[in-house]
């Protein structure tokens, strides 16, 4: 028990660093400090920009005091007792400035437990319980709801300052609000994170454990979520967290079995802490059995069992919603089978961390032998960045890398899932909550337990809220000079809303630039629907601007009238709109009264327009839609957003070999469908079949698969665009990049892949700069796509040792392409550390696959 309470310090997130103190402060750690000595220090932190890392500047030292004061030792808690007085002080003489020192949703626990302990030991004095009470009397306590660590540190929280003070007279409110934290995950029986799996699950069992749910905690509603996690393992032990992008994915899951196994101790679940725990990690590599031993004695001689596992579609909420969100291949649990996981959510905006957009269809973990052959390491939201299919526009660069994708003069007709929207706007259970929200995204009120706020509607998952009433759309675009954001003061509040971290995501510009706008459009079931033709100018429409601001106010002025028009375009003759960007963001707002359902009659919402700018070559300005003010945190862009509705998904097991297939409608474009169907055979070779069919509004643009490896491939037959296979080692070079590892063989395996392409193909290699400080090299093969016409691909991945000549192995690879038949793979497996076999591999395009050996 002591394991879960404890767990509080999440690497990815809280930022240490040393302040630029005075040179006796720096000289002297925290347990030498004196009272004023630590006040400065806290005053210090003032000076930190970043938003982020102020917002986490004190966790540290609260850490610190906690475990000083929880020692036991008189010495040490009188040291902590003065840590906390520094901080205190800080605080009170920050009261009433316009930016206000913070205890984070990490620290606010164990700051207030080290007061109650003190106050327990009789060592808290009237001057120490002054300033703790009028430091409780400025806090806000109900912040953040939702099934997510975020909300559940912020409850456990509040819990403690009711611990601290109970006769406060707000020390019930706060109950309520944990209370209210704990039912926002038990009664949907999950978290919307699916890839936050460290953060979560130990804090969410921690938070039902201060609330006394040890019944609910060991009952089937929540052990089917275990059961979850627990079937991400493969059977050597590695896994995958896609969640912020740390590469460490093992500790994720060991943390969060551990907690499990705590409340719930199951032999399964055992086998799954011991599976991830032996693993190792990326810097050690795998442990030996007794290390598993001294780390968890208390499960020495406990039963485990090996968890019954083959190919499945893998739910989230699993008791409740049901929402199809993996589909799992897995031939079998013999040590060094081969594994695979695909996401395959169509609702990818989860509200917070992990898999938050484009991500249908993309291969997350592709493990044989105890190698991962490919792995997802990131909230990767570009769809090029992830290993799925992607559409494209088709002078663009392929697969994306550096946006090279819009041109000056040229008309794009290019939508964004408008889906999202559900899980935002509000129902006749969660209203606006005017009393928080900031500039960009408003919260809602939970009008069944109104304590704190919510970030997103949890009625969207399960298909409640898909009536949208929309009052207002507004479009933004974005412009930022060469030179970037700092030259000229900030475009953008806290993190840019274009592209998650990733500033190459925008083409910057040293002149302005005019964007032609000739509609806005919804599409989807009931076809496309023009929704504001921008032939005049009428008193729904109007303009703003959003300066550049050092300060981050970003105030909004009105559009110069010299900035917008009516013109004529020399090209179709029509009347549009014209908008004259410059560094900022230039505002466009149309008020309407429209209610749309945006799950059975259109998904999709878009822009007609182009560019008209004297660069040569390519620019971008970023377009951001929001509905009724709220941006969805920042999910609506108009980049060719995937999107799509899952209609299917299944998988099936035939002795040791895997199948599974998704489909989905209105994907890249609203009368556009995909179908991904895969085998994965118990030697680990996975077989793919895409089989996109695009609809008018796809008409020329280019399509294909992606695979991401982690050094520069070499193809075969040609070195040109004609190569039909290539071949990378595991090995990623530089070595000390983060998200990958030598420590399961990487050295010693290579992937070759080899595709079956429609005529007047392109396959090629694209070098794949990513955030989170990975890089890898995207594998492709394209091609234009005609409207009505299906489109196929099928791509063939093969693992072998790197002593294996590739050239030979491609001789020993036959695709037969029999048409509406399907596909045939010859494989002739002559690996040295493998057993010989022939295959014969059958993919069929209904679903029917079969698998040949020896013949």
């Amino acid at each position: 028990m002591k394991n879960i309470l404890s767990i509080t310090q999440y690497s990815l997130l809280t930022v240490f660093f040393l302040c630029a103190l005075p040179l006796c402060a720096q000289e002297k750690t925290l347990d030498r400090m004196t009272r004023s000595e630590v006040k400065q220090r806290i005053l210090q932190h003032m000076q930190i920009k970043d938003h982020v890392t102020f917002y986490h500047s004190n966790d540290k030292d609260i850490y610190a005091a906690y475990d000083l004061v929880n020692s036991g030792d008189k010495k040490e808690m009188l040291q902590g007792k003065t840590i906390l007085l520094g901080i205190l002080d800080a605080f009170d003489s920050n009261k009433g400035q316009p930016r206000t020192l913070e205890i984070s949703f990490f620290a606010r626990e164990k700051f207030f437990d080290s007061l109650r302990i003190l106050k327990e030991r009789n060592m808290m004095d009237t001057e120490l319980n002054r300033l703790s009470e009028s430091l409780v009397n400025r806090i806000s306590f109900c912040e953040e709801r939702g099934p997510n660590n975020r909300a559940a540190n912020y409850a456990m929280g509040a819990l403690a300052a009711a611990r601290l003070f109970p006769k406060h007279k707000d020390a019930k409110l706060w109950k309520a609000y944990a209370e209210a934290v704990w039912n926002d995950w038990y009664e949907p029986g999950d978290s919307y994170e699916p890839a936050y799996v460290a953060h979560n699950i130990p804090r969410l069992i921690a938070l039902g454990i201060k609330l006394g749910k040890q019944k609910e905690l060991k009952g089937d509603k929540l052990k089917q979520v275990y059961y979850k996690f627990r079937n991400h393992v493969s059977s050597s032990g590695l896994v995958c967290s896609t969640g912020d992008g740390e590469p460490y994915d093992q500790e994720s899951y060991v943390k969060a079995f551990a907690a499990i196994m705590e409340v719930c101790p199951d032999p399964t679940i055992l086998w799954a802490l011991k599976k991830t725990y032996l693993a190792g990690n990326m810097k050690s590599g795998r442990l030996s059995e007794e290390a598993f031993k001294k780390a968890y004695p208390q499960y020495v001689g406990m039963e485990t069992k090996v968890p019954e596992m083959q190919a499945s579609v893998q739910c989230l909420f699993p008791a409740t919603y049901q929402s199809k969100d993996r589909l799992i291949l897995a031939p079998s649990r013999k040590v060094g089978a081969p594994f695979a996981q695909f996401w395959i959510q169509d609702d990818c905006n989860v509200l917070y961390h992990g898999g938050i957009s484009d991500t249908r269809g993309d291969l997350i973990h592709y493990e044989v032998d105890g190698t991962m052959i490919i792995a997802d390491r990131g909230r990767y939201e570009w769809p090029a960045w992830n290993n799925t299919l992607l559409v494209s526009e088709p002078d663009a660069q392929y697969p994306f890398r550096q946006t090279t994708g819009v041109y000056s003069g040229r008309w794009y007709n290019s939508s964004a899932n408008m889906r999202v929207t559900r899980g935002y706007m509000p129902s006749e259970r969660y209203t606006i909550n005017s009393q928080k929200s900031t500039d960009v995204h408003y919260a809602l009120t939970d009008q069944k337990a109104p304590y704190g706020y919510m970030w997103g509607n949890p009625e969207a998952v399960a298909g409640n809220n898909d009536l949208i009433n929309l009052r207002e759309i507004r479009l933004e675009f974005a412009l930022l000079p060469v030179e970037g954001e700092e030259s000229v003061g900030k475009v953008f509040p806290g993190r840019t809303w274009f592209g998650g971290y990733e500033k190459r995501n925008v083409c910057p510009s040293d002149v302005p630039v005019d964007i032609y706008i000739s509609n806005l459009f919804i599409a989807g079931d009931k076809g496309e629907k023009v929704m504001v033709p921008f032939d005049k100018l009428t008193d729904k429409i109007s303009f703003g601007f959003i300066a550049p601001d050092k300060t981050q106010q970003f105030p909004e002025t009105e559009l110069a009238k010299e900035d917008y028009a009516i013109v004529t375009d020399s090209e179709t003759g029509k009347q549009v709109l014209r908008i004259r960007t410059k560094y900022g963001r230039t505002v466009l707002r149309i008020q309407m009264n429209e209610q749309i359902n945006v799950n059975d009659d259109y998904s999709r919402i878009g822009l007609s327009y182009k560019y008209v700018t004297p660069i040569k070559g390519w620019t971008r300005v970023p377009i951001l839609i929001a509905f009724n003010d709220n941006d969805m945190k920042h999910n609506l862009r108009l980049d060719r957003q995937q999107g799509g509705i899952l209609t299917d998904a299944k998988a099936e097991n035939k002795a040791e070999d895997s199948y599974g297939s998704v489909s989905y409608k209105e994907i890249w474009t609203h009368d556009s469908s995909w179908k991904r169907s895969s085998i994965l055979t118990k030697e680990g070779f996975l077989i793919v079949l895409d089989e996109f069919r695009p609809g008018k509004a796809a008409d020329k643009l280019v399509a294909g698969p992606v695979w991401h490896v982690p050094s520069a491939p070499h193809c075969g037959n040609s070195d040109g665009p004609t190569a039909d296979w290539f071949d990378a080692s595991l090995l990623h070079y530089p070595a000390h990049a983060r998200a990958f590892t030598d420590k399961y063989g990487e050295g010693n395996k290579n992937l070759f892949i080899a595709f079956d392409a429609p005529a007047g193909y392109e396959n090629g290699i694209q070098y794949q700069p990513k955030h989170w400080k990975n890089d890898d090299y995207a594998i492709y093969s394209k091609c234009a796509l005609e409207a009505g016409k299906a489109i196929r691909w099928l791509s063939v991945l093969i693992p072998h040792s790197a002593n294996m000549d590739a050239i030979k192995l491609s001789k020993d690879v036959k695709i037969k392409n029999q048409g509406e038949k399907g596909y045939t793979v010859n494989i002739k497996w002559r690996d040295r550390v493998a057993t010989p076999v022939n295959l014969e591999i059958y993919m069929g395009i209904n679903d029917d696959w079969k698998v040949i050996r020896n013949k």
